[in-house]
């Protein structure tokens, strides 16, 4: 892409997607996104239709809080698939609950055409922040069971990371930065937890955070799974307590 893309030309990518939103389903992955093989759901994910709506939310939330970090670490193709998850992986049907309750579809749209043109950074970041702002509003609103949500992000972060590791090296890389997402959504759930646990909840998941190391960044030796799942494992022996 240049940085000359005509009017007309983002009019008409606005457009398709517009077409998508109103029935398409089956949109294909970025390539880009994933390495050495395809693209892999978690068993949670795969049920999305059958969860709450606050759960729901955390999901969209953790897919656009990846894009939002990659977006900041100068990554913009990496980063377009995951800014796009709410009008591009939810199904219809399993949009309903969050666009009555105020999910703006149409600032994705604009954030993933703002992107593909590869626009300048002071016409994106509003773009973005708005999105963000919309995601957070909702959250607000949903309301929902911290602990709960929680607990779903940490299962989530365990399938996603197994599914994203094979042989000690990352084989799709989706699935890495997602399961980072999830993190940075859990530690804004944090904010919310009964006082008595938040302290050691919240220090917790930061020292969680730390096991990707470079964010959400391919590494040529990422943490092992094992590592990763016996630290998820002691936050929520804290969220049991």
């Amino acid at each position: 892409m240049t940085h000359s893309r005509k009017p007309t030309q983002i009019l008409a990518y606005l457009f398709c997607i517009c077409l998508f939103v109103s029935g398409c389903d089956n949109q294909p992955k970025d390539e880009k996104v994933n390495t050495e093989r395809p693209h892999q759901k978690s068993e949670l994910a795969n049920d999305m239709s059958t969860l709450e709506l606050p759960l729901r939310l955390a999901f969209m939330s953790g897919h656009v809080q990846a894009g939002l970090a990659l977006y900041k670490l100068g990554e913009m193709e990496m980063a377009a698939p995951h800014l796009l998850h709410p009008i591009s992986e939810m199904h219809k049907a399993e949009r309903v609950g969050l666009q009555k309750l105020g999910l703006d579809v149409v600032s994705f749209v604009a954030v993933s055409a703002a992107l593909e043109a590869r626009r300048a950074s002071f016409e994106i970041e509003p773009l973005l922040s708005q999105a963000d702002s919309n995601l957070q509003m909702l959250a607000d609103r949903a309301g929902g069971d911290p602990v709960k949500i929680i607990m779903f992000l940490l299962e989530l972060i365990i399938q996603e990371y197994s599914i994203a590791i094979t042989d000690g090296r990352i084989v799709d890389i989706g699935e890495y930065q997602d399961a980072y997402g999830f993190h940075l959504v859990a530690m804004m759930h944090a904010k919310k937890l009964p006082e008595e646990i938040r302290s050691k909840v919240t220090k917790s998941l930061s020292g969680l955070g730390s096991l990707w190391m470079d964010g959400p960044k391919p590494v040529t030796n990422p943490t092992s799974k094992d590592l990763m799942t016996a630290s998820i494992n002691s936050i929520m022996d804290l969220l049991d307590q």
